[in-house]
């Protein structure tokens, strides 16, 4: 294989580029009857592939593969199958990851490969939904360019998050895409301590520190849509105001159930 070259798409590239989605999606795709690609390989030429920036990778002769971007998107990827396990799909990735503080995607979830493949790149998943054409579920995955340390739970909550007064007094200080926020555990008494001096109307020894938690992480969950996988928080994106109302309602229905008893 030739030296690989990334650049981007121009319109005539589309036709070949189309075709290399055909291939590849039969290839990664053997849970959809072949004909759904067929049918939408000239909807891929003219419609998607136009409305999207595009980088090829490419040798002296041959396109390898390519990236579609809508915006921080990726709304395709694909490599020829003959070129595939060469590290194609991971230059094209790393690529658009240069020009990207943030990234999203969706993927079959019968998909394997392809999740492993972007898990290993930093990818996590977030979210699930249908894709309706193909009544086929997939996952929506997100990557985030590293902002900084991580900064430990108790940076955010010094006061006890235990009511609507103490989100009026003093909201969560404003965080950032793709801040990571590290989660204590049980057993560290740091932030514990830091929220029973807080929270002094609420007998903290007679709440199970498990539920505690959780209804530390629902209320940051208010604010924001998080991820939290092994450990950590990762903010997404801050929620807009009927977003937050829906949310709140849902936190206050937990806070009745396990909070009532102790506040009394």
């Amino acid at each position: 294989m030739n030296e690989i070259n990334i650049r981007q798409a121009n319109k005539s590239d589309y036709r070949g580029l189309a075709k290399i989605w055909l291939q590849a999606s039969i290839v990664a795709h053997d849970f959809i009857a072949e004909k759904y690609w067929h049918l939408n390989q000239e909807a891929m030429e003219t419609d998607y592939l136009p409305q999207s920036t595009v980088y090829i990778a490419e040798g002296v002769k041959t396109a390898y593969g390519f990236v579609a971007l809508l915006d921080t998107h990726i709304a395709a990827i694909f490599v020829k199958p003959e070129y595939q396990g060469r590290g194609i799909g991971r230059l094209l990735i790393k690529h658009v990851m240069k020009s990207h503080k943030k990234l999203s995607l969706n993927v079959f979830q019968k998909n394997f490969k392809s999740i492993e493949f972007y898990q290993k790149l930093g990818f996590v998943v977030t979210d699930e939904s249908i894709d309706d054409k193909v009544n086929e579920s997939e996952f929506i995955m997100y990557w985030f360019e590293e902002l900084n340390t991580p900064i430990p739970l108790s940076a955010i909550f010094d006061y006890h998050p235990y009511g609507a007064q103490c989100t009026t007094e003093k909201p969560l200080p404003q965080l950032l895409e793709g801040q990571i926020i590290e989660i204590p555990s049980l057993e560290d008494d740091t932030v514990f301590n830091i929220l029973e001096e807080k929270g002094k109307e609420i007998v903290i020894a007679n709440l199970d520190r498990y539920i505690l938690l959780q209804l530390i992480l629902d209320q940051l969950s208010c604010f924001y849509q998080v991820q939290i996988r092994n450990g950590r928080i990762t903010i997404l994106n801050a929620l807009n105001e009927e977003e937050r109302n829906e949310r709140w309602k849902k936190f206050y229905t937990i806070y009745e159930k396990y909070f009532q008893p102790f506040s009394k």
